[in-house]
C-alpha cells in the first residue's frame, strides 16, 4: 500500500485491488489498456499492480470506468490481509470462469476477515477429526458421529447448516451461478499486511501449509491476530439451489474438506463417501432408526415428507440412507429411485422451512458501521453499494 493525495474519501491506495478488479472483469493487461483508450500502456498497468508506480487521479477515474467499479474501491483505511483460495476442481465451469470466481471469493474473504477482526469476533477453525483414514462409507459415518460429538451437537435436527459451519470458523459464500454447478470447497492461505506503531507497512507470510485440498490430518488453528494466517476452510454454494440442496452441498463439501479420503479411490467413490458423510451428518444412524425403524418393506410418502421437513434432508437422500443402513432392500430402493427420477425437484414432497442464508458477512458490515468501527462510506463500498442505498437499508428505525 502507498499513500497518495487525491479527492477520494480515503487516502490509502491498495494496488492489489487494481489487480483483483482486473481479474474479476476477465481482462488481460493489454485488454484493460485498450478499454481505457490507451491512456496508459499495459506495462504501466503492471507497475501499478506491483506497486512500482502510483496512478494519478485521472488514471484512477479511467480504471474505475473500464472495470465498472467506483473509484473508492481502490482505497481503504484498513490494511486487509490478502488471501488466496485454492478450490478443488470446479465441475461444469471453464478455467477462466473458475479463476474469476476464485478471485471474487478471495477478495470478499479478505474483507470478511478484516470486518471480523475489527469487531473482535474472529472464530478460529480447529480440525475436529483425529487422523482417521477414510476408505469406506462406514468410515464416513463414524467421522460424522465424531464431529457431532466434538461440536456438542447431540443427535437432533440442525436448524441451519451454514450457520453451524460459520460458528466453527468455516467461511460460507453464495453466488448465483449456472445450474450445472452446485458448489465447491477449498483452503485459503493468506499473507498479512500489518502496520507497526510508526505506520510502516510490512508482510508476514502464512507459515502453515496444508497437504492437499481433500483434507488435513491434524488440528490446524487459524491465527489472525498477532501472527500469520493459517489455512482456512471455505465453501462456495450456488445461490439458486433450494434450501435442502444448499444443506446437502454444504455438508458434502465439508466432507471433502475434513475427511482424509484414501487417494487411491476414484473420484466417483470419493463423491459417494462424501454423500454418505452428508446424509449421516444430517440424520444420524440412531435418529434415523427412531424416525423410520430398522426394517421396512416400504416407507409411506407422509413419513418421508415429515422427516424431510424436520431434518432438512431430501427424500432422495432419505431413500439412499434407508438402503445403506439396511432398512429397505435393494428392490425397494430401486423402486423409489425410479419414482423420484421423474420428479427430481421433489415437487409436492414437502419442503424444509429453515433458512440457509450466506449473509453473515453483510450483517457484520452493517454491524461494524453501526458501532462506528468503519465509516458508512467504506461500509457501502464493501457491499458494492452507494451511501444512500446503504443508509436506506441500515437505518430503518
Amino acid at each position: 500500500m502507498r499513500v497518495i493525495s487525491n479527492s477520494c474519501q480515503w487516502d490509502i491506495l491498495d494496488e492489489q485491488r487494481i489487480r483483483s478488479a482486473r481479474i474479476l472483469a476477465g481482462y488481460t493487461l493489454r485488454e484493460l489498456s485498450q478499454r481505457m483508450g490507451n491512456v496508459v500502456s499495459h506495462t504501466a498497468l503492471a507497475k501499478y499492480e506491483n506497486g512500482r508506480m502510483i496512478p494519478g487521479v485521472e488514471v484512477l477515474d479511467s480504471l474505475a470506468r473500464a472495470l465498472d467499479v467506483r473509484k473508492e474501491y481502490f482505497f481503504g483505511q484498513k490494511c486487509f490481509a490478502d488471501w488466496k483460495i485454492i478450490f478443488r476442481k470446479m465441475k461444469g465451469m471453464s478455467v477462466a470462469g473458475a479463476a474469476s470466481l476464485s478471485e471474487s471469493v478471495s477478495a470478499e474473504l479478505s474483507r470478511y476477515l478484516e470486518i471480523e477482526r475489527l469487531l473482535g469476533i474472529s472464530p478460529a477453525f480447529i480440525q475436529p477429526l483425529n487422523d482417521l483414514r477414510i476408505t469406506t462409507g462406514d468410515n464416513a459415518e463414524s467421522a460424522s458421529e465424531q464431529i457431532r460429538l466434538k461440536w456438542k451437537m447431540g443427535s437432533g435436527a440442525i436448524p441451519s447448516v451454514t450457520g453451524l459451519l460459520e460458528e466453527q470458523g468455516i467461511k460460507i459464500f453464495c453466488r448465483n451461478l449456472a445450474a450445472s454447478f452446485d458448489g465447491v470447497s477449498g483452503w485459503a492461505e493468506g499473507v498479512t499486511k500489518h502496520s507497526n506503531v510508526n505506520g510502516v507497512s510490512g508482510w508476514a507470510e502464512g507459515a502453515a501449509k496444508h497437504s492437499n485440498v481433500s483434507g488435513v490430518s491434524g488440528p490446524l488453528p487459524l491465527v489472525v491476530a498477532g501472527g500469520a494466517p493459517g489455512p482456512l476452510p471455505v465453501i462456495l454454494i450456488n445461490g439458486i439451489l433450494s434450501q435442502e440442496r444448499r444443506r446437502f452441498v454444504a455438508l458434502r463439501e465439508l466432507g471433502y474438506l475434513l475427511l482424509r479420503i484414501d487417494k487411491t479411490l476414484s473420484l466417483y467413490r470419493s463423491d459417494q463417501i462424501c454423500r454418505r458423510f452428508c446424509d449421516a451428518f444430517l440424520l444420524p444412524r440412531e435418529t434415523f432408526f427412531s424416525e423410520l425403524g430398522r426394517g421396512r418393506n416400504s416407507i409411506s410418502t407422509p413419513e418421508l415428507i415429515r422427516v424431510k421437513e424436520t431434518y432438512g434432508i431430501p427424500v432422495k437422500s432419505l431413500i439412499r440412507r434407508a438402503s445403506e443402513l439396511g432398512v429397505v432392500n435393494e428392490m425397494v430402493y430401486r423402486t423409489y429411485c425410479r419414482r423420484l427420477s421423474v420428479n427430481p425437484a421433489e415437487k409436492d414432497l414437502g419442503w424444509f422451512c429453515g433458512r440457509e442464508d450466506c449473509d453473515r458477512y453483510k450483517v457484520l458490515v452493517f454491524r461494524a458501521a453501526a458501532e462506528g468501527a468503519i465509516p458508512y462510506g467504506e461500509a457501502a463500498a464493501l457491499l458494492n453499494q452507494n451511501q444512500r442505498e446503504f443508509r436506506m437499508e441500515s437505518e430503518f428505525l
